[in-house]
């Protein structure tokens, strides 16, 4: 399989989707300003509090949640640790909701001999950037990544070869930016479409994410057949989104009910082959009873993708990448936003950082009637 990877960045943040060889996005990363807390960062932290009774330590990193360290996570030659010890750990899985980030003190970088002017907590090696992530999401498949700017294509050549990174103006879809908005929009309510018609409802609660496969408007002389046919559709956008979406945890699937145990098993077969060629998180997949029913237990990771992106810091860097697509010229960009993406946006674009960075000014209208996710981009001559 064949991945194109579309980068996006400006001066504030960056993000990069990752598309396969069918034109369906199946992985998005973002780098925001200052979020440093992410998987993969190893910070040098200090020991809060040892509770033995839970089997594990609480470890200020400068977030505004002490991680959370097992103790099985921590090596033997280091012996058992104390309230005030420095220590040297990685973020293995970003906070969520009211939990702070989990641990891991096995690392291979030591402790500092000295921290010269750092102050415990402090960041020793940042998280892998958006690129990066989405790379590793790729796997070892052929990928191609386009870029919407030269000035950024220098980051890009960390990752990658120069035959491999192309200017997004080169790509044969023309839309294509219009195409990873479009992607991501489609994300934000519960339903999904399925090719020929069939429809996916996703329903995550705290404990468990619930989804119901139906046939839609797809139609077949054979109702066993058509059963089939939308299960075995309805497999692959399921693996593919609980990836997107990084849903975790316990998963409920109630396809449509098939009569033939052979046809039940050859759903559950390709469920398992479509999570172990294209995950690399494990999936427990257990039996469908004859109803229909599936359960497959996903492992959590980080945060699900919609609560990330109905966020104000990531409403706020979608509206920069925005006005950073248009060219500079004799026109002036309006906002309209809820007020916290417009304090946000305030702090990133004063007048003569705009000028800077955008080559116009751009006037930011708050309006306390809008949520977050909902924004507008309007263009004048009149500057």
């Amino acid at each position: 399989m064949n991945f194109d990877i579309v980068y996006e960045s400006c001066p504030w943040c960056r993000r990069a989707a990752l598309f396969n060889d069918q034109g369906k996005l199946v992985s998005l990363h973002h780098d925001y300003e200052g979020d440093v807390f992410k998987e993969g960062a190893v910070i040098v932290g200090r020991v809060r509090r040892v509770v033995e009774g839970i089997g594990a330590a609480f470890v200020d990193i400068g977030d505004v949640m002490e991680g959370f360290l097992p103790l099985k996570k921590v090596p033997k030659k280091m012996g058992a640790l104390v309230e005030g010890q420095d220590i040297v750990v990685r973020i293995t899985r970003e906070k969520v909701d009211d939990k702070g980030a989990t641990l891991s003190a096995n690392v291979l970088h030591d402790m500092p001999d000295h921290y010269g002017d750092n102050k415990v907590p402090y960041v020793l090696e940042e998280p892998p950037v958006a690129l990066s992530r989405a790379l590793m999401s790729a796997g070892v498949s052929p990928v191609r990544v386009w870029v919407n700017d030269a000035r950024f294509r220098v980051e890009a050549l960390k990752f990658v070869p120069e035959t491999k990174i192309f200017q997004m103006d080169q790509h044969e879809d023309v839309d294509l930016l219009d195409k990873v908005d479009d992607s991501i929009d489609s994300l934000s309510g519960e339903r999904f479409h399925l090719v020929g018609g069939g429809m996916l409802t996703i329903e995550r609660t705290k404990a468990l994410t619930s989804i119901d496969v139906d046939t839609g408007t797809m139609t077949m002389s054979s109702k066993d057949d058509l059963a089939f046919q939308v299960n075995m559709i309805a497999a692959e956008e399921i693996v593919r989104l609980c990836r997107l979406l990084n849903i975790g945890g316990s998963v409920i699937v109630d396809f449509v009910s098939m009569r033939q145990k052979a046809r039940r098993e050859q759903v559950v077969s390709y469920v398992k082959d479509l999570f172990m060629n294209t995950d690399t998180f494990q999936v427990e997949v257990l039996k469908m009873s004859r109803f229909g029913l599936l359960e497959f237990n996903r492992e959590k990771t980080g945060k699900i993708l919609l609560n990330q992106l109905e966020t104000p810091k990531a409403v706020a860097s979608e509206i920069l990448l925005n006005l950073w697509r248009f060219k500079p010229g004799a026109h002036m960009h309006r906002v309209k936003c809820s007020t916290e993406v417009a304090d946000l946006l305030r702090a990133r674009l004063t007048p003569s950082m705009a000028i800077a960075h955008l080559g116009r000014p751009v006037e930011i209208i708050s309006d306390m009637g809008l949520t977050p996710r909902v924004y507008d981009i309007s263009t004048t001559d009149a500057y």
